[in-house]
């Protein structure tokens, strides 16, 4: 709870006004862009830009209160669910949304995109519902394809109706909005490398949609191609994972609970079957040596398929690994699921070689790079050792199986459970900084040599976030606010307070009101 004094000049003495918020006044999770950090502020119902030369402004969203934010990839801009108040009454007196009756009171909701602190197009994107709460964007962050996450379905709000057979791309430059239908209840989305195509999951099928121009054979922004994945319509068959190969004249799509890997062939339109050790927990492509690899959460093994006749091989392993990421050397296979498996494999899909290292404690998390990969891990409660009780920060550099020059793994010992973990790759080092809880401290580590320093910060942390501009933002806990702008390689910080305290005594007032009268 937080209590505000409004304290001037009070000469007859009148009690002073007094504020009482239980609510937080800001929200750490922000969405960072280029142009700084938007934050909402629930108890002000605005969005504010947060720069790191210690300015703010207030995003002006006609009235309405950010509900959820998200930025581009890129940081180009951010994504703003938003809500504003409607009152059925045309009373000019209510001009306040304490004094619209209760019953004649409503919410709208809407979604607009904000760059630059503005807007674009002036207003709400029209026709996007804000109920799509899942965005996947094209490499340079020129299109969004914006839908309801599967996993989210329980807490989407729905006002009125909402189609879930369409996927709404929106076009960042203009906000231009196209709606194509695609299928029930979309899964996935997934971008051609040319940003001219996107493969959409649906239940049962996957739908290629044209972007942009089209061409001779499909008209830009409609679905092309569907590939039906059953021609049963009992069967409802959910498709998990997709991955372009073959420079994207084919799609492997793994289907949830299931061996079957499905091989679409995009130029061709037809569809092949593989059959698979076993359901997989991660497909990732590896196109400059013409395969795929298929990790097996079940099985102690990778499956490597190539691309010219789409047959599997098998690469044995000691234990299953539930993660894979392609590297510069390699790919990455470890398991953060089992806490007993705590191998690390780097993996030459066409030799089938492969390099193990081993993580002190079970991988809660990993971070992968060009050069190191960065593990949190977790204690190990049946454990007395000095290591297996404590968090810990695992630090591997990534080597080639052939590699004659292999550097063991570095493992720190964490004062108490992280809470946020960003890296940056630069051309003098590489970085990671870690908060953990209740530590009013930065911890800096360089991955090169693994030699850690701390930054002090000005309290206990919230959440940490990449900048577009190889600098990191870091959110304290601060009722009225605190961000902290982080050069790790300069070790110089900007820290900006005070910003939720926008507004925050202003008496909600009723927007819009030519719209009811």
């Amino acid at each position: 709870m937080l209590t505000l004094l409004m304290i001037g000049c009070n000469p007859w003495d009148i009690p002073v006004n007094e504020t009482t918020y239980e609510n937080a006044l800001w929200d750490p999770n922000v969405a960072v862009a280029t142009d700084g950090v938007y934050v909402r502020l629930p108890e002000a119902g605005r969005l504010v830009r947060v720069q790191s030369d210690g300015t703010w402004a207030t995003v002006d969203l006609d009235g309405a209160s950010p509900e959820s934010i998200s930025a581009a990839p890129d940081g180009s801009g951010v994504f703003v669910v938003a809500t504003w108040p409607v009152c059925d009454d045309n009373d000019p007196l209510v001009v306040y949304v304490d004094q619209c009756p209760g019953s004649k009171l409503t919410y709208e909701r809407e979604m607009v995109f904000v760059r630059d602190a503005e807007r674009v197009g002036g207003g709400a994107l029209e026709g996007v519902s804000a109920a799509l709460d899942s965005a996947e964007w094209t490499d340079d962050s020129s299109i969004a394809a914006l839908y309801v996450s599967p996993a989210n379905a329980s807490s989407v709000v729905v006002d009125g109706f909402l189609n879930l057979n369409e996927v709404t791309f929106v076009e960042a430059a203009t906000g231009q909005v196209h709606r194509v239908a695609v299928g029930f209840a979309a899964e996935a989305v997934l971008f051609t490398e040319d940003n001219t195509r996107a493969l959409v999951l649906s239940r049962s099928q996957v739908a290629m949609v044209s972007l942009g121009s089209g061409d001779e054979s499909c008209d830009a922004w409609s679905a092309c191609v569907t590939y039906k994945l059953t021609l049963d319509a009992d069967t409802a068959v959910t498709p998990d994972d997709v991955v372009l190969v073959g420079d994207g004249a084919y799609a492997l799509v793994s289907v949830a609970n299931s061996k079957d890997l499905y091989v679409l062939d995009l130029e061709n339109e037809s569809i092949d079957i593989l059959e698979l050790a076993g359901s997989p927990s991660a497909v990732v492509d590896d196109p400059d040596h013409g395969v795929t690899v298929v990790a097996y959460s079940g099985h102690a093994q990778v499956d490597v398929i190539e691309h010219e006749f789409f047959e599997v091989s098998t690469i044995e392993l000691e234990e299953p690994a539930t993660q894979a990421v392609l590297t510069p050397v390699g790919v990455l296979a470890y398991n953060d699921v089992t806490s007993s498996f705590k191998d690390v494999a780097m993996i030459d899909p066409v030799s089938g070689d492969w390099l193990e290292s081993r993580a002190e404690n079970p991988i809660q998390d990993m971070t992968v790079g060009s050069r190191f990969a960065v593990a949190t891990m977790l204690p190990e409660t049946s454990s007395s050792g000095l290591y297996d009780a404590h968090y810990g920060l695992g630090i591997f550099t990534l080597s080639a199986p052939d590699s004659e020059d292999v550097t063991d793994p570095v493992s720190l010992i964490l004062e108490s459970a992280p809470v946020g973990l960003a890296t940056l790759e630069t051309e003098a080092a590489d970085y990671a900084l870690l908060l953990m809880s209740d530590v009013d401290t930065l911890l800096k580590v360089r991955l090169n040599d693994a030699s850690p320093t701390t930054l002090e910060l000005d309290a206990p942390p919230l959440g940490i976030a990449a900048s577009p501009d190889d600098t990191f933002v870091v959110m304290e806990d601060s009722p009225l606010g605190m961000i902290s702008f982080v050069d790790p390689v300069e070790d110089t910080q900007a820290t900006v307070t005070g910003f939720a305290t926008v507004a925050f005594v202003e008496r909600p007032v009723l927007p819009r009101r030519a719209a009811v009268e």
